[in-house]
């Protein structure tokens, strides 16, 4: 049986609840912050292969990297 990400939410509620506290930030679709918290390894057991955050993480990455050059690129 698999578990859903709607499932997920419900069950960390509170904990996505603080989470979203300490961030200073509210998540409108809370899906985003779950499927972030989600580790591919996790994902492949629950058999929701590609549910997970690595598309996430490597927007994310994407984005430093374009800082990072432009700051360099701007400073040198």
């Amino acid at each position: 049986m698999s578990t859903t990400i709607d499932k997920l939410i419900q069950e960390n509620e509170q904990q996505l609840k603080v989470l979203q506290e300490e961030l200073g930030y509210r998540f409108v679709d809370r899906t985003h912050l779950q499927r972030a918290l989600i580790h591919s390894s996790f994902a492949f057991e629950q058999g929701e292969p590609g549910n997970d955050n690595e598309t996430l993480e490597f927007l994310g990455d994407a984005v430093l990297d374009l800082a990072v050059g432009h700051t360099l690129f701007n400073r040198y």
